[in-house]
């Protein structure tokens, strides 16, 4: 077992010899934390029903800011404006509010009802006039932006189970999910309806649980048992598969980062590897990080739960299911 341990620490210690990103700080947070964003410089955590907002400034000073209350029972996904006056959140209620400042007091504004179960991702375009909205009642709801009032405009059911992840394209024509095993990709038709483009049927052998679009929205990478990259052909514009990589174990959680090219990946639930993907879409380990073992709590029970990366790729926010903090890393 020694022998085992000591071989494994070596491996990583190898692959970390040139590290991308190295452990900057831990932020304390009220309560475990379901979910995180980034708006500029400013980190957004949601923890029960509360929100808090943290800004490093230049002197590496933490100003936070604590939104208390904000729904009846745990929130799930929060989605920040870029101007950072307005935020939606949603979760186990089955609503997604809508919350904007006014006189200096955070204001909800806007109830947004349609969903039968409870809402777990929350994903806007980037010109902040589309919302998708994931459930676990097996639906993803488009809403518009209509003389600043969201409506719902279109509901995709998954006709094989439970939508299991989502992603939008940075161009905002494509959106695509994995439902089972499956790969569905959908496109923005005439007058913003979406229509199914394609379904990749036994996309791969087991659950997919990640999605994301990289290379400026050129190529979709899909993760499940392995992680497999899809581009678009030039002969019939239908994505095919051109190359598989094999990370640590199970793919759970997947973000890509245009700024530094860097695709961002969850294995096992216990490594987040980096993996540089270069100009002839090769993608290239760069870095490992191991879960922080809990001194209170079994390591096998002990995974990543959340992940995400700053828009300028400069932090990257990781956080697991069992302490109470962010560990914070920084681009080297």
């Amino acid at each position: 077992m020694l022998q085992k341990e000591y071989r494994f620490k070596h491996i990583l210690e190898k692959r970390n010899k040139e590290k991308v990103y190295s452990r900057y700080r831990k932020i304390e947070t009220e309560a475990k934390i379901c979910d995180l964003a980034f708006n500029d410089q400013k980190l957004i955590t949601a923890h029960d029903m509360d929100l808090a907002i943290y800004h490093l400034d230049q002197q590496n000073h933490l100003q936070k800011e604590l939104i208390e209350n904000l729904h009846t029972y745990l929130i799930y996904a929060v989605c920040f404006s870029k101007c950072g006056q307005w935020f939606l959140t949603a979760g186990y209620e089955k609503i997604i509010k809508l919350w904007q400042k006014e006189d200096n007091q955070w204001k909800c504004i806007q109830v947004l009802n349609g969903h039968k179960d409870s809402v777990i991702v929350l994903q806007m375009t980037s010109d902040e006039k589309q919302l998708f909205s994931r459930s676990r009642d097996k639906t993803i709801k488009i809403w518009q932006k209509q003389d600043e009032i969201w409506k719902c405009t279109q509901s995709i059911q998954a006709t094989s189970g439970i939508v299991d992840s989502l992603c939008i394209s940075p161009q905002e024509n494509i959106f695509s999910f994995g439902c089972k095993n499956n790969l569905l990709i959908w496109y923005n038709s005439y007058q913003n309806k979406w229509k199914k483009y394609q379904a990749i049927v036994s996309a791969h052998t087991q659950l997919i649980e990640s999605v994301c679009f990289i290379q400026n929205g050129l190529q979709i990478a899909s993760g499940a048992n392995d992680i497999k990259l899809w581009k678009k052909s030039i002969e019939n514009q239908q994505y095919r598969l051109t190359q598989i990589i094999t990370p640590l174990g199970n793919v759970s959680l997947m973000e890509y980062n245009d700024y530094n090219s860097l695709l961002i990946v969850v294995a096992n639930k216990k490594f987040v590897q980096i993996w540089k993907v270069d100009d002839n879409a090769n993608i290239i380990n760069q870095q490992t990080i191991q879960v922080e073992k809990s001194d209170i709590f079994q390591e096998e029970d002990q995974f990543y739960e959340a992940i995400c990366v700053s828009q300028n790729g400069q932090y990257l926010a990781l956080t697991d299911n069992y302490n109470d903090y962010v560990d914070l890393w920084k681009l080297n």
